[in-house]
């Protein structure tokens, strides 16, 4: 990939990030692989806003912690979801991987998985807010952390 697409594709996340924040929602980047951590820290850069941030996964247990302070999980890595999920969370995967779509397949969540590669925004937007009120209106919520006040934006990571 050339440096002007790869600039192009983060502007394109960065615009996601800043309208998802403009509507609400606080977001945490983070990644199950620390390879995958200067292009979050660019990223971050570009939103600069403080209801985004860039979280570093020092391992198991801070992931954990993590998830229960969230609502909602958009992930791209295996591990990020499968973990997201066993912890209760509502998990949108995006991968031009096949594993990825087969995993959303085996949980009967096909339309929760998109391609990176035909990546909607508009869409992307529109299950991250159907996800977030299917979890609001669900009875069997996990454990989740206190929140500090009712006024605390909603986060997605």
């Amino acid at each position: 990939m050339g440096e002007g697409q790869r600039r192009a594709i983060l502007g394109e996340h960065a615009s996601a990030i800043t309208d998802l924040v403009s509507d609400g929602w606080a977001v945490e980047l983070f990644s199950t692989d620390r390879a995958d951590e200067p292009v979050l820290k660019e990223l971050n850069t570009l939103v600069g806003s403080r209801s985004c941030r860039f979280r570093p996964i020092a391992g198991l247990t801070t992931l954990l912690e993590l998830y229960l302070e969230v609502d909602l999980v958009v992930a791209s890595r295996m591990h990020a979801l499968i973990l997201a999920f066993t912890q209760g969370l509502p998990v949108l995967g995006l991968s031009p991987q096949q594993k990825v779509r087969a995993l959303f397949d085996l949980i009967d969540r096909p339309r929760q998985s998109l391609s990176l590669v035909d990546l909607d925004l508009q869409t992307l937007h529109a299950l991250i807010e159907e996800a977030a009120a299917n979890r609001r209106d669900s009875s069997s919520r996990r454990p989740t952390a206190p929140t500090c006040e009712a006024s605390t934006p909603p986060t997605v990571v």
